[in-house]
């Protein structure tokens, strides 16, 4: 118990300057995304730190306007899906 203790204290005190934390924020950068679904086109313009997640809010984002927040069959889901995941460039 006592080298616990004492490890502890002089790791604490050894070096103070340890602990100090320096955080660099990303750099958001605009993403822009085209969908074309039945003669529809749907633009989705985002910010994000890297095109990956942009990339999936934009997905997440063309596969609520074209499903409109409503049941649709099989074959439609996997049609909108489809065009979600390949976006057009501009």
């Amino acid at each position: 118990m006592k080298k616990v203790i004492l490890t502890t204290l002089l790791l604490l005190t050894a070096n103070q300057s340890a602990f100090a934390w320096i955080s660099t924020e990303t750099a958001s950068k605009d993403y822009k995304f085209v969908y074309r679904f039945n003669k529809e086109t749907y633009k989705v313009e985002l910010k994000g730190p890297s095109y990956d997640e942009a990339y999936e809010k934009a997905a997440q984002n063309c596969f609520d306007h074209f499903k409109a927040g409503r049941r649709v069959s099989e074959d439609f889901g996997i049609a909108v899906i489809d065009v979600c995941a390949n976006p057009r460039s501009i």
